[in-house]
């Protein structure tokens, strides 16, 4: 029996160490641009903290100019890998002119240092298109106030 129970606690341990918590996830991913990449543009996530809230930008790279579209949510933290921003659903669909949000729902990876959205892959990216977006200007069309 105490085997098993020694057995038991080594796998609790194991798995509360690999898996992390807010604090630790915050740490790794602040100021920091994920971009999944399509055929075509792709999309993007940032992570800030301003006057000690946390938040995301969400973006729609364009072809042309860094990004086409910018949304900025507060970051609600489902679990310890999981973080879900709220986003309007007109932002995602032009067609849908209700005044509903969406819910999405970003499973974070310790391994990769991904975060995973259905079947999008956002991996960490050495540019800042978010930033580009910023400095040329095109941005202030989307953001009420530069952090």
């Amino acid at each position: 029996m105490k085997k098993y129970l020694f057995l038991l606690s080594l796998l609790f341990l194991v798995g509360c160490s690999t898996s992390g918590n807010e604090d630790e996830i915050w740490d790794t991913i602040n100021n920091q641009e994920y971009s999944a990449l399509n055929g075509w543009a792709g999309v993007g996530i940032y992570f800030y903290e301003k006057d000690s809230i946390k938040y995301c930008d969400y973006m729609i790279y364009g072809s042309g100019v860094p990004v086409v579209a910018l949304i900025t949510s507060e970051i609600q933290f489902e679990s310890d890998d999981k973080l879900v921003i709220s986003i309007p659903s007109g932002f995602l669909d032009a067609t849908d002119t209700s005044t509903q949000y969406t819910e999405m729902i970003f499973i974070y990876s310790w391994e990769e240092n991904t975060f995973t959205l259905n079947a999008l892959v956002f991996e960490d990216r050495d540019w800042d298109l978010r930033q580009m977006c910023i400095d040329s200007g095109y941005c202030e069309y989307f953001l009420s106030e530069e952090e």
